[in-house]
């Protein structure tokens, strides 16, 4: 029986190959976009800081939940 030759640096290089791929793509479109929204440079400020709060208003209260577990106890065994 004929085993394959292990690759394990390839999914790693896979994934910078589309995160570079897309690091890409969105700076074209950041570069393409930037003279037409010029005028408005505030309104998108505005709104990437009003997403920003959210997402931490959102995320704080998730993290700070007690984490609640159920442990079973089997007779004669200790919760862990």
């Amino acid at each position: 029986m004929t085993t394959r030759p292990s690759r394990p640096w390839l999914l790693p290089a896979l994934i910078a190959l589309i995160l570079a791929i897309g690091n890409l793509a969105a700076n074209w479109v950041a570069a393409d976009l930037q003279e037409t929204l010029e005028p408005v440079r505030w309104l998108v400020w505005a709104a990437f800081a009003i997403s920003l709060v959210a997402a931490v208003w959102i995320a704080v209260p998730g993290g700070a939940a007690p984490i609640q577990r159920c442990a079973r106890r089997s007779p004669g065994r200790q919760a862990v």
